[in-house]
């Protein structure tokens, strides 16, 4: 089609009394042509949802962590393991749960967590990919990251360090956990989106059912943290990020969204602040990516939750 010309106009100008601007062709051969206007018939001011809006909304965050009880971390009797039980210190993952987890927890209103083990041997010698680390089936919800620690510390002494490093079903029981609470919270005329934790050595044993169970989470309210510990070589890791490369399933259907984030803990232990940066630099931009895909916009602002907001440290710059 031909170039007819332009008009430059200002938001200021667009949002004024005057609704009619001319159209002019710069280096026109004939600039005193009369080439039209247009006309502004109606102007909106659109202001895209933040990740604070969503929350501040009332939209409810849950937290599920899922803890490495592969045999390649060592017997916790071990004090070179990530697991070992020092008389006096924390662990490496004990670190990284009080560190990530107070992180996550200034984000829940009822402070529970669904508190998770894989790769364990149970006491009863089934090898369990998903098992509640409080040892009670069905009942995963701990208060806390207290009550984080306290499951942790009563299995780490009963289930026995096994293997494989499977992701898939952590990831796929969250994926059910996240559309779940999310319907639940709809029917009561609110909204739902859940966060995945799950800290470990980095060496993962089924990367394609994962990258499966991934793909499917994408549809779902759900983003995932993956937090290594240790000195491993995680470049596995980084690959399900998603960050350079879209994530692909083994039927060939490609990620949604991103939702994965990978955090190299060690690399980062001790800097609080860029701890923080690193594990919520991408929450927020799924959670709003997730309701723009949903058409979902942020719910009233109830005053307690604008009471709750008041104490929330800044997400990320990611959260504008």
């Amino acid at each position: 089609p031909d170039f007819i010309g332009q008009a430059a106009v200002t938001v200021r100008q667009l949002l004024g009394p005057q609704k009619e601007f001319k159209v002019e062709k710069p280096k026109s051969k004939t600039p005193n042509k009369d080439r039209g206007a247009f006309v502004v018939v109606a102007v909106e001011l659109a202001h895209p949802p933040t990740f604070v809006d969503f929350i501040a909304g009332g939209c409810e965050i849950a937290v599920s962590v899922a803890v490495d009880f592969t045999a390649s971390n060592k017997k916790p009797t071990d004090p070179l393991s990530l697991h070992y039980r020092h008389p006096t210190a924390w662990n490496s993952y004990q670190t990284a749960i009080i560190a990530v987890g107070e992180i996550l927890d200034k984000y829940s209103r009822t402070k529970a967590f669904d508190a998770y083990g894989f790769g364990g041997k149970l006491p009863n010698g089934q090898i369990s990919h998903c098992f509640e680390l409080t040892l009670q089936p069905g009942r995963p919800t701990v208060v806390g990251v207290g009550g984080i620690l306290e499951s942790y510390d009563r299995s780490i002494q009963t289930v026995e360090l096994w293997g494989p490093t499977n992701f898939a079903d952590i990831i796929r029981a969250a994926t059910h956990a996240a559309t779940s609470a999310a319907a639940a919270a709809a029917q009561r005329g609110g909204q739902a989106y859940r966060v995945l934790l799950i800290i470990t050595d980095g060496e993962i044993s089924d990367m394609d059912p994962t990258k499966d169970a991934i793909v499917d989470a994408s549809l779902a309210p759900l983003s995932i943290i993956i937090v290594g510990v240790g000195g491993a070589d995680f470049s596995r890791m980084r690959e399900l990020d998603g960050d350079e490369v879209v994530i692909t399933s083994s039927r060939g259907s490609r990620c949604q969204r991103d939702i994965v984030q990978f955090v190299s803990f060690d690399a980062l232990r001790g800097n609080t602040d860029a701890l923080r940066r690193e594990v919520l630099a991408e929450v927020p931009r799924q959670l709003v990516s997730y309701m723009a895909a949903h058409a979902l916009r942020p719910l009233s602002r109830p005053q307690a939750a604008a009471d709750w907001d008041a104490g929330l440290p800044p997400p990320s710059a990611a959260a504008a």
